[in-house]
């Protein structure tokens, strides 16, 4: 009798072992680990058939319906995954590895003609394509005719420009660019005896082109080396150096200035030198 009984707990510890493990699977499935399909359900069900008539426990008859729940929702989760691939016409590799070799060479070249999609075109001179060329450039009107089409006016070759014109133009020379830069330093220098100097009071003027211009060339103080432009509290500092010094390392600050920027700079700091009415 007790050995009747050892042999009956060994086959209730394996059954228990077994159900414990296709709750765990089916657990890691349902977690999105792994496939589905990854778990035999009707080997499943038969395991637990098998157990079914063994257990004589509260604890093991909660362990097979555990089990069983656990094994519908692993169903229901194939279902979702069979109609999501038939509406998106998936097919399984392994359908397709079954199935390619049961086709003939004939089917095999027709399926992929009909779903071949080529990018690229190769061509290649000709006989006939050399003879349409020729052809072609024979019969075309010589260059001066065609442009007789149109009217291009009078031709005027390249000339030379004086330093006025450039100015009106609104061309600088590298000469006067580098003047309006030493001014613009020298100016620096005079409103840094007061304290740091904010850079949108230093930037921005009544006129939204000249806050522009000021700003692109104080870009290019703190570039050559002029000057040194800080992070404080929310605002920009400008630091004039009293010599040209070029940092090893210099740090980039990108502004960008809008029109709504410049307009509401100059609400809040009342720009000076105005070159435009309002």
């Amino acid at each position: 009798m007790a050995k009747r009984d050892g042999k009956r707990l060994v086959h209730t510890a394996a059954a228990r072992r077994e159900t414990l493990e296709i709750i765990k699977t089916c657990e890691a499935i349902e977690d999105r680990r792994f496939n589905p399909f990854l778990l035999d359900v009707k080997y499943a069900l038969g395991v637990l058939r098998k157990y079914f008539p063994d257990w004589k426990e509260l604890e093991d008859h909660c362990l097979d319906a555990n089990a069983l729940n656990h094994l519908s929702r692993v169903l229901r989760l194939q279902g979702s995954q069979l109609r999501f691939q038939s509406s998106s016409l998936y097919a399984d590799p392994a359908f397709l590895e079954g199935k390619l070799p049961a086709l003939s060479t004939r089917h095999l070249a027709q399926i992929f003609v009909e779903s071949w999609h080529p990018i690229v075109e190769l061509e290649q001179i000709t006989e006939q394509s050399m003879a349409e060329a020729i052809a072609y450039w024979n019969a075309l009107a010589p260059i001066e005719e065609r442009w007789r089409r149109f009217d291009m006016g009078e031709y005027v070759g390249p000339r030379s420009l004086e330093s006025s014109q450039l100015n009106e133009l609104g061309v600088r020379a590298k000469e006067s660019f580098d003047e309006e830069l030493m001014r613009l330093w020298r100016q620096l220098k005079v409103e840094s005896l007061r304290g740091a100097v904010d850079y949108r009071g230093f930037v921005c003027r009544d006129s939204f082109p000249e806050t522009v211009e000021r700003a692109f060339l104080v870009s290019f103080l703190v570039t050559y080396g002029y000057a040194r432009m800080v992070k404080s509290k929310g605002s920009m500092l400008l630091f004039p150096n009293e010599e040209r010094r070029i940092e090893q390392r210099p740090v980039s600050l990108p502004i960008s200035i809008t029109r709504e920027v410049w307009l509401e700079w100059r609400e809040e700091v009342k720009p000076s030198g105005s070159t435009e009415t309002r």
